[in-house]
């Protein structure tokens, strides 16, 4: 009997240890909220802060302590804090309070941000590196401040920045720039032979004012002050001989005080590495000898990206660029190639007072962990320069494709390394490397 009476008290000892494990399992995994939907919230807990401040977190927060909860409310706020790129994970807990009352308990994991940073790139035949430090939460309080030295293909720059994005306690963002900039611009003709060179010195000011008026729609205003001097400093034999064989003169030294009014429609959403949704955007900018500018333009730039999450945790992301300005300053007009929008082709290969860009990236993993991401990547850019948005789609566009890999840390705010290998068809049969820090866009 005695067997009967063993089993009968190890299975009853069993049925309470696994009771009382998935009650402990139910304790943990809280509420849902739809079961906690229309309950007070009693009290809201931040666990997992280190060095921001409380209120970084708090003030993203849609819930609020005595007032019901809305499950749309709490989705927002965990998205809102996710988006501020400084937490690589946010998780929200549910459970019961006094009085039929909810507690809410976020816990979030939060990015090293303080980088020193060294960078080094290329592409388009032009090479660069990049030395800084910056912090986009400065002392835990959710400012940016950087500086940092720039070579570009010998010529030396520098440049210090800051931003609240939270200005004033609102949703307002300000932010100020100040470069001292030296740039050696390489011009070429369309097949890609070159047509000179010059060496252009630039002191810039950049201010910037930017409201959300919704979740999904900023406008902003903002001011810059370009004072451009050019010269044949640095350059070499070779681009010299070829200014004087175009028989190029060199752009006219001035000031360029720009008015710039933008808005912004849409959302990005951010899940650590991984990126949803889509925006539009459009910049006006105005030159004027009205308000002292040696330049008169107006620059018009609408951008279009958008990302979808699939399976496997890989994105499919796009961006369409379309451009124009009524300017003929060398220095102003647009230029595309290179390190900025179009991989494959000599940097600032192709310039004009209008163009369109569309660049598509499909982007896995093969490995993901805490720390490092590894991600493959299959591209094809493709866009027109002209000078009359007549021609847009006369003669062949310029068009690459290739392969790239990303090693990105999610534990890191903003390191992206990233390599490309670009192949142009079409009209070019250029090729090469396009290699650097963040994602191509």
């Amino acid at each position: 009997m005695r067997w009967p009476i063993t089993l009968f008290l190890i299975l009853g000892i069993s049925a309470l240890v696994s009771a009382s494990a998935a009650a402990a399992d139910d304790k943990e995994r809280g509420l849902s909220p739809t079961e906690a939907a229309g309950r007070p919230v009693s009290e809201i807990r931040i666990e997992g802060l280190k060095r921001t401040e409380s209120f970084v977190v708090r003030r993203e927060l849609l819930v609020a302590k005595g007032v019901p909860l809305v499950p749309a409310d709490l989705a927002e706020s965990v998205q809102r804090l996710k988006n501020l790129r400084i937490f690589s994970s946010v998780v929200p807990r549910l459970s019961d309070g006094p009085d039929a009352s909810v507690v809410l308990t976020l816990k979030v994991r939060e990015k090293w941000t303080i980088l020193p940073f060294l960078r080094f790139g290329g592409g388009g035949g032009t090479n660069f590196l990049i030395a800084g430090l910056y912090d986009i939460n400065l002392l835990g309080r959710y400012l940016e401040l950087g500086g940092q030295y720039e070579n570009l293909n010998g010529a030396h720059s520098g440049v210090a920045w800051f931003r609240d994005p939270r200005f004033l306690g609102e949703r307002l963002l300000f932010g100020i720039d100040l470069w001292k900039v030296n740039r050696i611009r390489d011009l070429y003709y369309r097949d890609g032979r070159r047509q000179g060179a010059y060496n252009m010195g630039r002191n810039k000011v950049n201010s910037m004012l930017e409201l959300e008026l919704h979740s999904h729609f900023r406008v902003g205003v903002g001011v810059e002050l370009d004072d451009d001097s050019f010269s044949e400093d640095s350059l070499t034999s070779a681009q010299r001989e070829a200014n004087l064989t175009a028989g190029l003169r060199l752009p006219a030294d001035g000031l360029a005080v720009i008015g710039r009014a933008n808005a912004l429609l849409g959302r990005l959403d951010y899940d650590d590495w991984l990126v949803e949704g889509a925006t539009l955007g459009a910049v006006v900018e105005h030159a004027s000898g009205l308000w002292g500018s040696d330049f008169d333009f107006t620059r018009l730039t609408l951008q279009g990206i958008g990302f979808v999450r699939l399976p496997l945790d890989s994105n499919a992301g796009f961006r369409l660029t379309v451009g124009h300005t009524d300017t003929t300053a060398l220095q102003h007009l647009f230029y595309i190639g290179g390190l900025e929008y179009k991989r494959g082709f000599k940097d600032g290969q192709f310039r004009g007072q209008e163009f369109w860009d569309a660049n598509f990236e499909y982007r896995i993993p093969s490995l993901q962990t805490s720390w490092l991401v590894l991600q493959h990547v299959v591209f094809y850019d493709v866009g027109h320069v002209m000078e009359d948005w007549g021609e847009a789609f006369d003669g062949a566009p310029c068009m690459s494709t290739g392969l790239g890999v990303r090693l990105v840390s999610p534990r890191i705010a903003r390191l992206v390394l990233r390599l490309d290998y670009a192949f142009a068809f079409g009209e070019h049969d250029e090729h090469g490397i396009s290699f650097g820090v963040q994602q191509f866009f």
